[in-house]
């Protein structure tokens, strides 16, 4: 399930992320922001996100779905973080990150931490996180936040959300300005901005995760999307 926070652009405006769970709240990213999910029913993309609509039932479902491998046109992707440099966690992304590089463009983008040097005033550093954020997306680029307190999709919900936005970006090649941007927030969330121009959230855990985790988990299950799509015998 997912969290609708606005109106997606129109070249996203089919079966995109259908059949979501929408919430009012917002902000506090350790893992992302909202949106509805894709290829769960009838209805067309939701624009608000205060609507209930369908299935927890069908987005927990440990069963590919029939659509889910499939042909599908890569979309480029954009993956951008407000992080410092760590010698931990920046190999695993880097090893997931290549690994799904094969079957997509993917961008890495970092943001600073506190880049107004503003230790103890979080608004404060968040705005000017956020600031920077909102410089490296474009118009066009569908925008996925990570939050906690989104649901969770399942790998093969989240296969068939990078699958129909292959679709509607039209492969996300040197023609287009569209990507699939997922965006995971500094220590302290999600600027009000950023929340604002986001069209989706997801949530990776139920757990609040560290920034830095959320950015190995979103590597690699965007690996395992892509082995779904392609039917690589990697997810079981």
């Amino acid at each position: 399930m997912f969290l609708v926070s606005r109106a997606a652009p129109a070249r996203f405006s089919g079966t995109l992320l259908r059949g979501a769970i929408c919430s009012p709240s917002s902000g506090g990213c350790r893992t992302g922001t909202g949106s509805s999910k894709l290829g769960g029913g009838e209805a067309p993309l939701l624009a608000t996100r205060e609507l209930n609509v369908a299935a927890a039932a069908a987005s927990s479902s440990s069963t590919p779905s029939s659509s889910a491998r499939r042909a599908f046109i890569p979309c480029s992707v954009k993956i951008i973080h407000v992080s410092r440099p760590c010698a931990y966690h920046d190999p695993l992304v880097t090893e997931w990150l290549d690994k799904a590089r094969r079957y997509a463009k993917i961008e890495e983008l970092r943001m600073p931490v506190n880049p107004v040097k503003a230790k103890d005033n979080a608004d404060a550093a968040t705005r000017a996180e956020g600031e920077r954020v909102l410089k490296q997306l474009t118009a066009s680029d569908f925008v996925v936040l990570l939050d906690e307190r989104g649901r969770a999709p399942s790998s093969e919900r989240l296969a068939e959300i990078v699958a129909e936005a292959g679709e509607r970006c039209g492969g996300g090649g040197s023609s287009s300005s569209s990507s699939l941007a997922f965006v995971v927030g500094g220590p302290f969330g999600h600027a009000k901005g950023v929340q604002e121009r986001a069209d989706a959230r997801i949530s990776l855990s139920s757990l609040v995760l560290n920034h830095a985790v959320a950015r190995v988990v979103l590597a690699e299950a965007l690996y395992r999307a892509y082995t779904i799509l392609k039917g690589v015998p990697y997810h079981h």
